[in-house]
């Protein structure tokens, strides 16, 4: 943007309409109007008719003169007089040939006074640079009016509503004519955007690499009255310098050094139209004087030498890189252009438009003419029919076939920023094709950017295998669709599953962040699990290209699958992994066995049907995992290195010197080898499987199947010994290592010295046994000699049973309540086997399955029973199940001597609870 100061309300420059000039040029049999011709070559007939009025009262004479340079003043010969008021020149008009080494040519025009040739052409011949100069700076300063003609016009045919469009256009006309235009007028209201661009141009710079610099000093007189009224005319800047500006300050600091007592010279725009190409409007910005100094209207024509084409470049489609800023929007240059690569656009699109930048003279003149766009393709047919038929008007003629391709006439369209084509492209069987824009730069011909056109075809686009479970109902979901390029894709729509699709298919909103991926957008927030159907629509495709997808509800979400080689289960982590079906693994299939809740995440364990020991610790795997709708999903899994496993050999129990005579059983005979007692030392022997040896550092975790207690045995305590390489012995005392409260099954297993814990194994179940004395001399049990009474068990810890029966079958057997306190029980009578020892079954509570067996020496009491006998019986004691409420016999006196039992309905508070006991000591 080029701020300007404050304008003054005068008329802009060059606005005076000036006397017509039509000229022909002819060269090599071929004539081409004066708009067409970029420059002269020796040569070349020029064909010149002064267009003045019938009713012109003033004779002008026209004078064609030819320069040959600054230093190399002009022959007389070439100078022409031509009287514009003689009959056969105002019909026929005049020929001239362009000289040999002439370098310049110009009009003169001037009115008809004694002398005049003469004197025009001795001021010429002595001051030839001067006039070189001025014609150089005077055509410079056509070329821009043209461009800046064809500006202000395009931007007053765009649609005044649009003020997104009227940006856009605005900014593409500006790049394709080299302007930079005021950026301020886009910030006003729409319906004076339009107005502002176009009558307040003093924000309008033209950017041209071969424009003239700037005059920093002005001459005194009627040239410097002239440039400092052009200086702040709205059109020249108002005081912002373009090249415009500066060239037509150098030609009129230059021409007003030049007059004499007869004449003056003013400087005069030759505009040619594109309708009358063959006629240069005049256009003067000083008022003509007919008094001494007369004036002299100048004429430039095009410059006398080899032509130079314009080296123009093609750009991005408008809709792959919209314009950039304003201040790049004047790059542009005819010589030197950046390199670029070719661009690539749909070929059936309708309204194509070719972008290319970089010569302003191409879309603000029409010298470069007849162009087409040559389609290097060899496939077609002459008769070929264009991809969209309706779109060309009745009559047109088929497009003209080369041997190498075809041309298709296309037209500089500034507003779309390139060239657009004046028929459809026919139909091209190459997916792409390369296509140069041809035609002439005035006599010459012309070759410019190349182009590379996409044609599509069914069949090009899929949905990768990531994006197969893409689309999750209640949400809107992104979804990538891969093909071979979307510069032909026009829109993209989705039809919705059956159960919650609308009448008419959804209109996506996509993007292309690459050539060939579009990034769709699904809208599923009310919609159903089903089938989805993408539907592409192509230009030049009668059909859309349909794709089907299934939208699935919120799928679970798996975060990472963790096994350890060798290992039967793997662990997946995630969330809702009850919608998992199976999981593969190297080919490994593992299905699901336990869920388990692990604060905010689900752990499925997996269970594997093949091996897992040849998975190799610590490589990258990913493992597939099937959910129950059908969808795969693809995790990252690890391989752990083998954890550490042990085997249970043996088990036993090591009898205390406390215990007694080492050679008399223990009174309790466990009814079950998985039982174990708390209140004898546990000797297990251990096999390490895996590694193969045991490790010196590994250790023991043994603890309750419930968590509810736990201990690690490792050889540093010697809870461990090692028998050999691969056998450890283990000796541990559960009631110095629990206390007196731990019961239940206890498991074990190996941890290693990084601490990675292998499988549980079973050891067996801890039970808690009553106290009974291991001697003859025991009183623990005694039986009276009326058989039909029952026995008295005495002992410690007598809670610990749960039922006491004579037979291993448990039949009549005295149940003993969980509360029960006493320390002495009735059982049922067993000295009528006749031997000095007793044998009663029992059920412990830590194991109620198990019939234990004890075993204790009967005592058989005296006749009469002491004070101190009868006192031991005070605790509440529960009867068989056979004599229940049965009458009391009298004819013993220990069963008479013994309180009545206390049942569960009629016990109250004891005062005689005894403490539990360690009967070892």
């Amino acid at each position: 943007m080029v701020a300007a100061p404050t304008t003054r309300a005068d008329a802009p420059p060059f606005d005076l309409a000036g006397p017509k000039v039509d000229v022909h040029v002819q060269r090599n049999g071929v004539t081409l109007p004066i708009a067409e011709v970029p420059n002269l070559l020796p040569g070349d007939r020029l064909w010149i008719h002064p267009d003045l009025p019938e009713s012109q009262s003033t004779h002008y004479v026209l004078i064609v003169a030819f320069l040959r340079g600054a230093t190399n003043p002009p022959p007389a010969d070439w100078f022409k007089r031509v009287e514009t008021w003689n009959r056969e020149v105002r019909e026929e008009g005049v020929f001239v040939v362009v000289p040999a080494e002439a370098q310049q040519a110009l009009l003169f025009l001037a009115p008809e006074t004694t002398g005049d040739f003469t004197t025009l052409r001795k001021a010429v011949h002595d001051r030839p640079g001067a006039f070189v100069r001025a014609g150089q700076d005077l055509q410079q300063a056509s070329w821009d009016r043209l461009r800046l003609d064809a500006y202000l016009a395009q931007v007053k045919a765009l649609p005044q509503t649009d003020p997104k469009l009227i940006k856009e256009r605005t900014e593409l006309i500006a790049r394709s004519l080299g302007i930079r235009v005021d950026q301020q007028c886009f910030d006003k209201p729409t319906e004076q955007q339009a107005p502002c661009l176009v009558q307040h141009t003093d924000g309008l710079v033209l950017d041209d690499s071969n424009a003239q610099g700037l005059v920093n000093q002005m001459a005194n007189g009627a040239a410097g009255d002239m440039m400092n009224q052009l200086s702040y005319a709205p059109l020249a800047g108002a005081g912002a310098f373009s090249p415009y500006v500066g060239a037509i300050l150098d030609m009129a600091r230059i021409l007003s050094s030049l007059h004499t007592a007869k004449f003056q010279y003013i400087p005069a725009l030759a505009l040619p139209q594109a309708a009358q190409k063959d006629t240069l409007n005049l256009r003067l910005n000083v008022p003509p004087s007919f008094r001494d100094p007369k004036s002299v209207i100048v004429v430039a024509l095009p410059p006398v030498g080899p032509a130079h084409p314009p080296q123009m470049h093609a750009a991005e489609p408008v809709e792959a890189a919209a314009p950039g800023p304003a201040a790049n929007l004047a790059s542009s240059s005819l010589q030197n252009p950046p390199p670029a690569p070719i661009p690539v656009y749909c070929a059936p699109k309708p309204n194509l438009a070719l972008t290319a930048e970089g010569a302003p003279l191409v879309f603000g003149t029409v010298m470069a003419h007849d162009l087409v766009l040559h389609v290097e393709t060899k496939a077609l047919q002459p008769n070929a029919s264009p991809l969209h038929p309706e779109l060309v008007p009745p009559g047109t003629p088929p497009s003209p076939q080369a041997k190498d391709g075809i041309d298709i006439p296309v037209t500089a369209n500034p507003a779309e920023g390139g060239f657009t084509l004046d028929q459809p492209l026919p139909a091209l069987p190459e997916a792409e094709v390369t296509a140069e824009l041809r035609g002439k730069w005035g006599f010459d011909a012309w070759q410019g950017p190349k182009f590379r056109l996409d044609a599509p075809h069914p069949g090009g686009w899929t949905i990768p295998a990531s994006d197969h479970n893409a689309l999750i109902t209640g949400r809107d979901d992104a979804l990538h669709i891969q093909g071979a390029s979307t510069l032909c894709v026009e829109d993209v729509y989705a039809a919705m599953p059956e159960a919650s699709r609308d009448a008419k298919p959804v209109k996506l909103a996509w993007k292309s962040p690459k050539p060939e991926i579009i990034d769709a957008t699904v809208p599923l927030k009310d919609a159903e699990p089903g089938t989805v159907t993408i539907a592409i629509h192509q230009y030049g495709l009668a059909k859309p290209e349909e794709l089907q997808l299934k939208a699935y509800s919120e799928a679970a979400k798996i975060e990472h699958l963790t096994l350890s080689a060798g290992d039967k289960v793997a662990v997946l982590k995630g969330k809702r992994l009850d919608e998992v079906s199976s999981a593969d693994l190297a080919g490994i299939t593992f299905s699901p066995a336990a869920l388990n809740r692990v604060q905010d995440y689900d752990h499925l364990e997996m269970s594997a049907t093949g091996v897992t020991a040849t998975l190799v610790p610590g490589d990258e795997y990913s493992a597939k995992v099937t959910l129950r709708d059908g969808r795969m999903l693809h995790v990252p899994a690890t391989v752990d290195p083998p954890r550490p496993q042990v085997d249970l050999l043996s088990k036993g129990v090591q009898h205390d010197a406390s215990d007694g005579d080492p050679g008399v059983p223990p009174p309790v005979r466990l009814g079950s080898a998985n039982d174990l007692p708390l209140q004898r030392k546990l000797v297990f022997f251990l096999r390490s499987r895996v590694p193969n040896n045991f490790p010196r550092n590994e250790k023991i975790e043994l603890a309750a199947a419930d968590g509810s207690f736990e201990t690690t045995l490792s050889l540093a305590d010697g809870s461990l010994m090692l028998e050999d390489a691969k056998t450890a012995v283990a000796v541990i005392d559960p009631y110095a290592r629990f206390g007196a409260s731990a019961f239940g099954p206890v498991q074990f297993r190996a941890i290693s010295a990084a601490g990675v814990s292998g499988d549980w194994v079973p050891l067996g179940t801890l039970v808690r046994l009553p106290g009974f004395s291991n001697d003859a001399a025991s009183k623990d049990l005694r039986c009276p000699r009326n058989l039909n009474r029952p026995c008295q068990l005495s002992g410690n810890n007598l809670f610990l049973i749960t039922e006491i029966a004579a037979t291993p079958d448990m039949a009549n057997a005295v149940e003993v309540p969980p509360e029960f306190t006493g320390n002495t029980l009735p059982v049922p009578n067993i000295s009528h086997s006749g031997n000095a020892a007793g044998t009663l079954y029992i059920r412990l509570r830590d194991d109620p399955e198990t019939v234990q067996t004890l075993n204790l020496p009967i005592n058989v009491p005296i006749a009469s029973v002491t004070a101190t006998e009868a006192a031991a019986g005070t605790a509440a004691a529960p009867q068989a199940k056979a004599d229940a409420g049965a009458p009391a016999a009298t004819d013993d006196p220990v069963t008479d001597a013994t309180p009545k039992p206390t049942t569960k309905s009629d016990s109250g508070p004891q005062t005689n609870t005894q403490p539990v006991q360690d009967p070892n000591r």
